[in-house]
């Protein structure tokens, strides 16, 4: 519930925001697993003595020049590394570049063909074997072609007192991840994350977009329902938990649908074969 009210964050805490959580959760699970392509060739800034001593480097929030400043945007097309050697005067930059100057302009970032962040549409969508992921306001369904996943029939159910009701934009956080390293046609365990967001009772913004009440319990979460079809659900065992991880109900999929319904406090489902 610790958030910051005045004009400087001074920290984020997730440690009560379940809907947050749940969606490190599966990108953590992602990661780890390399269950989405890395970029293939990475381009690499390399900073030298200049950068890392001289008086001039060191303006907050500008201490590598241009050069830093270009690498948020490449990161997201090409991939970013990042060398030290302090055996050279002055920085390169090796491989091609997305400019910050062009972050209002560069659309989509496709850095591999199982990622396509499209900030004009809204939406960050994956579709590997490993896993089906979307993030954005949703039209009306969503395919994912690798893994032979859909998303449908999505609805989203606002609790009253809701700082910012999200039902009518369809906002929804959504992903399908196997857990044991195998692709989701032959995954002995799964996960499946169905989100939008939350907020705290009271929670309230100025005429600046600044928080001027951080509000306080309970936490109001939009629940999501919907409807995910994959042919590698059929034969698995279903199980909802809640924030506390406590059951809420359990299952077969016997036709490779699974409907998840919003009515019920879902944190995170749980597949297994």
């Amino acid at each position: 519930m610790d958030i910051t009210t005045g004009w400087h964050p001074q920290g984020y805490h997730f440690t009560y925001d379940e809907a947050q959580s749940a969606a490190m959760r599966a990108a953590a699970h992602l990661f780890r697993s390399g269950g989405v392509l890395p970029a293939p060739m990475p381009t690499t800034f390399v900073f030298g003595r200049k950068a890392l001593l001289d008086v001039d480097s060191m303006d907050y929030g500008g201490s590598f020049g241009m050069a830093g400043l270009d690498m948020l945007q490449t990161a997201y097309q090409y991939g970013s590394r990042l060398v030290i050697d302090p055996t050279r005067v002055d920085d390169e930059v090796r491989g091609p570049v997305v400019r910050f100057a062009d972050r209002n302009t560069h659309n989509p970032y496709t850095p591999t063909t199982q990622i396509d962040f499209d900030w004009k549409k809204g939406h960050l969508k994956i579709d590997s074997p490993f896993a089906s992921a979307f993030t954005g306001s949703l039209d009306e369904s969503a395919e994912f072609a690798a893994s032979g996943v859909r998303l449908a029939d999505v609805n989203i159910i606002d609790p009253p007192g809701s700082a910012e009701p999200i039902a009518a934009k369809n906002f929804v956080t959504f992903s399908l991840y196997s857990t044991d390293g195998n692709p989701l046609a032959a995954a002995r365990t799964a996960s499946l994350l169905l989100v939008s967001t939350s907020f705290n009772t009271g929670f309230a913004l100025d005429e600046k977009g600044w928080a001027k009440n951080g509000g306080s319990t309970p936490v109001l979460v939009s629940r999501v329902g919907a409807t995910i079809q994959s042919p590698a659900l059929t034969g698995m065992r279903y199980q909802f938990l809640d924030w506390n991880l406590k059951p809420l109900g359990d299952g077969l999929i016997s036709d490779g649908s699974l409907r998840v319904p919003g009515e019920l406090p879902i944190f995170l489902v749980n597949l297994s074969r």
